[in-house]
């Protein structure tokens, strides 16, 4: 933080309990889908907007509703979970906020004192005032203790006004790059999809068709390779429009094995034991990242057992509504003895189907769709089970077709993921130099200073003049006050 003596001479350095009311809790109650007061909690203001369709109703109206009610200009911010995030309302439909929110009535430039809230030098004093080992929370009274740089009220909103200048341009460039992701994310799946319904290789597969096994010979050599105990049964057999052959899941499967349990608390980042790969280890785009960081003990039998090597496919058999079900390929072989968790499944083929041709084809949208019918979820909770999975059907043409499929996915793949991975590089810079923005903002550096405005001193002394008043009036007239707009 930018102490008193490198700041412009207008300004001032005091703490952020000082250029506003005194804060206030939230209301303490639960939320319910109905009613005629909005609930704001903290998960409604992380985003950075407010989506008033989605915040919830209370179940119960405080008594003294006046003192719970937000307003305009009033900012929120959070004491737990995601801690320190703030929300300065602008025209807010009626509502009362929640007891892990803090509401802090600005009495200087309200829009300058949120964007101080969105500063490096607040989220570094943030980081320091964080308490709790499981959550961090922060309360008001440290809040109050932030120190803040106050610039004459004059200086203020020129520093709003260049601020939201810069950002609006950066905003701009912003929105550019995430549609560009976007469509990115559009055209991966719209290939998936087009290889796997042939479209893909069928000039390719024209062209060689005289070279290329039947579907018989391919079901011949699948079934060769299946254990003894699943062949007892007649395959369910079809074909797809192009002609390849369409079998379950279960009949192209040679194994199958849920991963090792090990509680959180005998895991370690400390390299004891062997490299234990977790579900979020696993993409939607289909990778396994093997690079060791969770370790776990393990018996001999249990490496043996559990081991991963190159070409092992893993499924996320539980998971939340969204990422259940994603799949990826270990593309190389481990680094060293490596075994996974019990909410992933290890799949191994028989040979005919490539585990990167089948990888792909569980990415894309005609298998995650049939996925999707099978799945059962909760509100958060997810869960695809065998019983439901293994019937789900891949369509598999020649290997050496799969082969030609994987080696043009691979390259167009590998394009899309050097895009999108310019494109991050450049989301992270546009966050950099908003952050640098603000910095400058409220180092006073930003804006030139102006000699005729009225020093910040002077400003606090009239806000401490103001609060002394309202101090002085009876608590029943203060309840819900709004703060005066200093001028």
């Amino acid at each position: 933080m930018s102490d008193s003596a490198s700041l412009p001479g207008t300004w001032a350095s005091t703490k952020l309990g000082d250029v506003c009311t005194h804060p206030q809790y939230g209301f303490t109650t639960k939320a319910t889908d109905h009613g005629t007061l909005k609930f704001l909690r903290t998960t409604d203001i992380t985003s950075g907007t407010i989506d008033w369709n989605t915040v919830p109703y209370c179940r119960d109206e405080p008594d003294s509703l006046e003192q719970y009610l937000l307003e305009d200009g009033d900012v929120v911010i959070s004491r737990a979970g995601s801690v320190g995030f703030s929300y300065l309302l602008k025209n807010p439909e009626r509502s009362v906020f929640a007891s892990y929110l803090i509401r802090f009535r600005p009495l200087i430039d309200r829009q300058f004192f949120a964007y101080f809230l969105q500063s490096p030098f607040y989220w570094h004093e943030i980081a320091e005032s964080k308490v709790g080992i499981a959550v961090g929370n922060v309360n008001a009274s440290k809040l109050r203790e932030i120190p803040f740089p106050l610039a004459p009220l004059a200086e203020q909103r020129r520093i709003v006004g260049k601020v939201e200048e810069l950002f609006s341009e950066l905003d701009e460039g912003v929105a550019n790059l995430k549609q560009a992701r976007a469509q990115l994310a559009v055209y991966r799946q719209a290939l998936l999809k087009h290889a796997f319904e042939g479209h893909l290789t069928a000039n390719w597969r024209t062209k060689h068709a005289p070279e290329l096994e039947s579907a018989d010979q391919l079901l011949a050599r699948i079934r060769a390779e299946m254990p003894e105990n699943s062949k007892n049964a007649a395959p369910d057999i079809s074909s797809s429009s192009c002609g390849w052959l369409e079998l379950s899941l279960s009949e192209i499967t040679k194994e199958s094995l849920i991963g090792l349990v090990r509680a959180s608390d005998l895991q370690n980042q400390e390299g004891r034991g062997f490299c234990y790969i977790k579900m979020d280890r696993v993409d939607m785009s289909g990778h396994v990242d093997i690079e060791p960081k969770v370790f776990v003990d393990c018996s001999e039998e249990e490496v043996e057992r559990f081991a991963l090597r190159q070409g092992d496919i893993l499924f996320n058999t539980r998971n939340s509504v969204e990422l259940v079900g994603k799949t990826g390929l270990v593309r190389k072989p481990p680094p060293g003895p490596t075994v996974f968790n019990n909410n992933l499944m290890r799949i191994r083929l028989v040979s005919p189907v490539l585990p990167s041709f089948l990888n792909y084809q569980m990415c894309a949208p005609n298998f995650r769709n049939a996925m999707e019918q099978v799945k059962k979820a909760t509100t958060s909770v997810a869960a695809v089970y065998g019983k439901d999975l293994w019937p789900l059907r891949i369509a598999i043409p020649s290997t050496r077709e799969q082969q030609e499929i994987v080696d043009k996915l691979d390259s167009q793949l590998d394009a899309v993921e050097s895009m999108e991975a310019d494109i991050d590089l450049n989301l992270q810079k546009a966050e950099a130099l908003r952050q640098s923005i603000l910095k400058k903002a409220f180092a006073g550096e930003l804006v030139p200073q102006d000699p005729a405005d009225e020093p910040a001193a002077a400003l606090l002394d009239r806000i401490r003049a103001e609060r002394e008043a309202a101090t002085a009036q009876p608590k029943a007239k203060q309840a819900g006050k709004r703060p005066a707009k200093l001028t």
